[in-house]
Parts: C-alpha cells; sequence; structure tokens
C-alpha cells in the first residue's frame, strides 16, 4: 500500500500478467501431475510433491494456449 496524506492519493502497488487465448482441459494424468507438482513448487520451493493418479483425477487443469500477453507494473 502507498501512503498519503489525502485520502484519494493512497495506492496499491502491484504487478500483473494477462495472457488470452486458447483454453483447453488437461486430460493425461501425467501432464496433470505435472501442472499440479509446478503449483505446488511456486509455494514450496523447499519440498517435491508428488501426486497419486486418484488426486490427479479429482481435479481439472486447464492450459492456456497464449496467443497475446500483455502486463503491467504499478511500484
Amino acid at each position: 500500500l502507498g501512503q498519503a496524506d489525502t485520502a484519494c492519493a493512497h495506492t496499491y502497488f502491484f504487478q500483473s500478467v494477462i495472457g488470452t487465448g486458447v483454453i483447453k482441459p488437461v486430460e493425461d494424468l501425467e501432464e496433470k501431475k505435472q501442472a499440479l507438482a509446478c503449483i505446488m513448487a511456486h509455494y514450496r520451493k523447499d519440498k517435491a510433491y508428488a501426486f497419486s493418479d486418484a488426486q490427479a483425477n479429482a481435479v481439472a487443469i486447464f492450459c492456456l494456449h497464449v496467443e497475446q500477453m500483455s502486463c503491467k507494473e504499478h511500484l
């Protein structure tokens, strides 16, 4: 949060990426497990996670085939 003396001068700092394209469901179990492992690695770099077939089947994973990407930042 950027602080200021007046209410209208306050702001938040952010970074964002926006991608557009075609989204398709991931059906292959091994690909789903790899995607789940990548998500967990983002949050826990100190530990590797493995997923069972049942766990991979219990969630929906989607892949965005990016056609256009933009980003913005306010620091």
